[in-house]
């Protein structure tokens, strides 16, 4: 399975280090990606590939991120709360949507909001948006401060995720227990989001051979007018 980050491309893939001291190793191939290996048990399921995203200064960067989209099972498209659905954002989805791929949004920085009811504006603005972008009624969005969620739950080890207090609500907010159980549901073949998965990866082939159809199709059309087009004018 590949999950893509879209936001200098790196890839985290699991390998078995030889050094028992090594934490990670790197290495950069001739295209310029960077690949990161970790023994996290995780990483044994499936890929993850951080593209350079969208609003880029370098077109080619740009065009890498395109070419990955086709290739993933699961997009996790982060807006930043700053400035979500930036016009090079919403090219991308409209980009996206052309694949049927299933894409999960993350609003990161959310807690710049000064209350529950600006997140809850912002949340609703993008998920009217992204409905109509990706032509979906299944938009999943998490708002979250990532730094912050980690950092709240090396504190709050052993306590379980419903019995967090009120003066600790930003965990709720950032939801980010309930993106890493989506993600692991996916990674399960024998849930529905897992069957989900299975079911998408198998109609991206059936995707990528239609488009070359469609294609096919257009040329062959544009080549039989222009072929009436000479008769006429040979008689």
């Amino acid at each position: 399975m590949r999950v893509l980050f879209l936001q200098q491309t790196r890839s985290l893939s699991y390998a078995t280090l030889r050094d028992s001291e090594e934490q990670q190793r790197h290495e950069k191939h001739p295209d310029g990606q960077y690949i990161c290996y970790l023994p996290a048990p995780i990483l044994k399921e499936m890929n993850i590939v951080d593209t350079p995203g969208t609003n880029v200064i370098l077109q080619r960067q740009q065009r890498l991120t395109e070419e990955f989209v086709p290739h993933a099972d699961l997009l996790l498209f982060v807006f930043s709360a700053d400035k979500p659905l930036t016009e090079s954002e919403v090219a991308l989805l409209r980009y996206i949507q052309q694949w049927k791929k299933k894409v999960v949004f993350v609003l990161n920085k959310s807690d710049i909001y000064r209350n529950s009811s600006e997140l809850e504006e912002a949340i609703l603005f993008i998920e009217e948006n992204t409905r109509k972008l990706l032509n979906t009624d299944d938009v999943m969005l998490y708002p979250m401060s990532a730094l912050e969620a980690k950092l709240s739950a090396s504190s709050d080890t052993g306590k379980e995720y419903s019995e967090l207090s009120v003066s600790e609500s930003h965990l709720k907010i950032t939801r980010f227990y309930e993106l890493e159980q989506f993600l692991y549901n996916f990674l399960d073949a024998s849930t529905t989001t897992g069957m989900e998965r299975i079911r998408l990866t198998l109609e991206t082939p059936i995707a990528i051979a239609e488009r070359l159809l469609s294609a096919c199709e257009t040329l062959v059309n544009q080549d039989c007018q222009y072929a009436k087009q000479d008769l006429t004018s040979a008689t």
